[in-house]
């Protein structure tokens, strides 16, 4: 028997928290917008989608989650308990601006994947960071 998949719904915070703009994310491009949703917004989004009505996980892309102020990360996180079928969150984050405040955050909810945005591969551009 397969082993079923379960579908991330995807929230996109078109740039939220990011410092620039990286070559490899252009967000009206991926996801055909400029903006980004308000957590009501997004809750909206959440409790219309049909991806809801089974287990989801919550994903929220094109940002860099940690680079969003504390409070915010908060109100975008909770959105995973408005429905009981949110099994898990997923984010993306440039890994610079981690503090333990955000680590302990993210322990209070169930955040069971972190994508890291690596910027250059370059040793010599990684160094100058």
């Amino acid at each position: 028997m397969a082993k079923s998949k379960i579908p991330i719904l995807p929230i996109f915070l078109h740039h939220a928290g990011c410092p620039g703009k990286c070559t490899y994310c252009n967000q009206e491009i991926l996801n055909g917008s400029n903006r980004t949703p308000d957590p009501n917004e997004s809750a909206q989004q959440i409790r219309s989608s049909s991806l809801t009505e089974s287990p989801f996980y919550l994903g929220f892309y094109g940002a860099s989650f940690w680079d969003l102020p504390l409070e915010r990360q908060e109100q975008y996180l909770s959105l995973c308990q408005i429905n009981p079928n949110c099994k898990g969150i997923s984010l993306s984050v440039r890994p610079m601006n981690l503090s333990n405040a955000q680590l302990q955050l993210m322990k209070e909810f169930p955040v069971f994947r972190i994508e890291l945005g690596v910027q250059s591969l370059h040793e010599e551009v990684l160094e100058a960071c």
